[in-house]
């Protein structure tokens, strides 16, 4: 008898899908009052005096690239246009994350970010954005999960006099969650870790190209194992093998393309692989820089 057939070639019908890719230069920028529309329900009104919602969101446009009913995860690429300010400060019962690809804000009761920058906000803290001169970024409500200490995604508008502060917990350690609260990373000024130097002791990483990688860890949950970073895929970059990650993997492209088997994802694309996922190959013929959420062990 010959040897067996392995099971995941097996099973794995031809035309499974590993990854499904968002093409977000097919998404259509929505801006004004029609981005409130696809928010939770935890938005509706709570978004600031009526009067003042027509013109503050006149200079807000996104593209929903991940939304999820069921957890209210969202994941949005948002760009705020010049002279944009928050109506009134609030907070948030989930986890917000943010990459800063063009631009800058400035954040009430926390400080101002630039374009580079990374922040995770724990669930209750008050702040108020304003752009002065515009910003585009990556913007992201983490939603239900009791891992990350995150509840659903809301904004809940609170006085002034609170912004700096955290409206739903008085003790210190609930109030930064199990990630601590990371109020502004410059990404510009970490440097590249190769990944040869990160012990392969997780599936996700063990069989992944180690020489063409390189990696900058933003923030990580060390009871689940969940983290964010940044990766850097060397030109001509592939996997030794086909391989499962074992955890779920959300990538949203910054620079370049990734390739996931077959589907390729460029610049403003998001990729979402499942825990379940079939064994796969990642790629980059010619390099990329991609922002990668990761889920628990």
């Amino acid at each position: 008898m010959g040897a067996p057939e392995p099971a995941a070639a097996h099973h794995r019908p031809k035309d499974a899908m590993t990854a499904r890719v968002v093409r977000g230069d097919r998404i259509a920028w929505v801006r004004g009052l029609d981005t409130v529309e696809g928010m939770p329900d935890g938005y509706t009104g709570n978004l600031g005096p009526e009067a003042e919602l027509a013109d503050t969101y006149s200079r807000w446009e996104q593209k929903t690239l991940l939304d999820d009913p069921e957890t209210t995860r969202r994941i949005d690429l948002v760009r705020l246009l010049p002279g944009f300010t928050d109506p009134g400060p609030a907070y948030h019962d989930s986890v917000e994350e943010c990459l800063v690809l063009e631009g800058g804000c400035e954040i009430d009761g926390e400080g101002a970010v630039e374009a580079g920058d990374y922040f995770w906000r724990p669930p209750g803290w008050v702040h108020a954005a304003r752009a002065p001169a515009g910003f585009l970024g990556l913007l992201m409500q983490e939603g239900i999960s009791a891992g990350d200490a995150s509840g659903p995604a809301t904004r809940r508008v609170r006085p002034p006099e609170d912004l700096g502060r955290n409206a739903l917990f008085n003790d210190p350690e609930r109030s930064i969650g199990p990630r601590g609260w990371i109020r502004r990373l410059p990404t510009s000024l970490m440097p590249w870790i190769p990944a040869t130097a990160i012990a392969p002791g997780e599936e996700w990483i063990r069989n992944l190209d180690h020489p063409s990688l390189s990696l900058k860890i933003l923030s990580t949950n060390w009871t689940t194992g969940a983290r964010s970073l940044l990766a850097r895929f060397q030109p001509g970059y592939r996997d030794p093998a086909p391989h499962r990650l074992g955890r779920r993997l959300i990538a949203y492209v910054v620079s370049g393309t990734v390739t996931v088997d077959a589907a390729s994802a460029a610049a403003g694309d998001l990729v979402d692989i499942q825990a379940d996922s079939f064994p796969l190959t990642l790629s980059s013929p010619h390099g990329a820089e991609v922002f990668i959420k990761l889920g628990s062990r």
